[in-house]
């Protein structure tokens, strides 16, 4: 075998290696969420009012749910106490679903190189390209986030506590449940 066979080879295994990490810690990280519980008592007394915006006092109760929740993009199962089953879950604070799409229209390192040529030749001229650009990335990121699944979630929670309007007549305010 000579040195560059050898050398080859470490190459090709230490590649295939770090593939398979890398898709490992992508599977970890982003596609395997984590998913932690926490008491219904918590849930309802503590952080309900913050997330619907009825006691805004304490500056730091998202970081104390992000802590629970162990990432912003985790889902939190609530459940009760004395059953242990979980009564529902809580959706995550940021959806990322879109964020590691392939698919996007121009990479923003792209745009902005194509940009920055064209404001060499043209001065000026590369700030509506680059703006196109973010704007056809936005569209991507926002276009394929499935809210339906979201305000399901949200309506279940706020309906067990009987905090949705169902009709008109039918007033009911945060004041009415925590007092």
């Amino acid at each position: 075998m000579t040195a560059n066979k050898v050398l080859g080879d470490l190459r090709k295994s230490l590649r295939n290696e770090m593939e398979h990490a890398t898709d490992a810690i992508f599977t970890g990280l982003v596609v395997n969420q984590p998913k932690n519980c926490i008491p219904e008592s918590l849930f309802r007394d503590y952080f309900l009012p913050c997330f619907i915006g009825y006691i805004t006092t304490n500056p730091n109760w998202v970081m104390e749910w992000v802590s629970i929740a162990g990432t912003p993009t985790s889902e939190v199962d609530v459940m009760d106490e004395t059953t242990k089953e979980v009564i529902y879950t809580v959706p995550s604070l940021f959806n990322t679903s879109n964020v590691f799409n392939l698919e996007k229209p121009v990479t923003l390192n792209s745009a902005a190189d194509h940009a920055d040529q064209m404001n060499n030749n043209f001065p000026g001229s590369g700030y509506g390209f680059m703006m196109e650009a973010l704007m056809a990335n936005c569209n991507e990121y926002t276009s394929g986030i499935n809210f339906t699944e979201v305000n399901e979630k949200w309506n279940k929670i706020l309906n067990y506590y009987k905090l949705l309007k169902t009709s008109k007549s039918q007033e009911i305010s945060a004041d009415d449940y925590f007092e």
